[in-house]
C-alpha cells in the first residue's frame, strides 16, 4: 500500500503544483521550529510564506518579536538547509503586521 508521503509530491506533480507544495511543507517546518526555539512567542510569530526569490516571510506581532526572529534566522536557515539541502531559503524577511 502506497503511503501518502509518497503519493501527494506525485499527484501534485501531475496537478503542476509541486513547487508550492515543497513551500508550503518549508512555511510549515519552518513555524514548528520557530514555536520550539521560541516558545513564549507562540502566536505572535507565524511563517507567511515562501516568495519566488526564495525569502522566507514572517510575520511578527511587535518589535520584541521582530528582535528575537532576527536574533534566531541563522539558526532557522541552517536548520532549513539541513532539512531542505536543495531548495533552501535564502534569508528571512520579518514584516510587522
Amino acid at each position: 500500500m502506497d503511503q501518502l508521503r509518497n503519493i501527494l509530491p506525485r499527484v501534485l506533480a501531475q496537478r503542476g503544483l509541486s513547487d508550492e507544495g515543497f513551500a508550503a511543507h518549508i512555511v510549515y517546518t519552518s513555524q514548528q521550529w520557530i514555536e520550539k526555539a521560541l516558545p513564549a512567542l507562540r502566536g505572535i510569530i507565524t511563517v507567511h510564506l515562501l516568495d519566488e526569490r526564495g525569502e522566507l516571510v514572517i510575520n511578527v506581532a511587535h518589535s520584541i518579536a521582530a528582535e528575537e526572529v532576527h536574533r534566531t534566522s541563522p539558526e532557522l536557515l541552517m536548520f532549513l538547509k539541513e532539512e531542505f539541502p536543495t531548495r533552501c531559503p535564502k534569508k528571512v524577511r520579518i514584516q510587522r503586521t
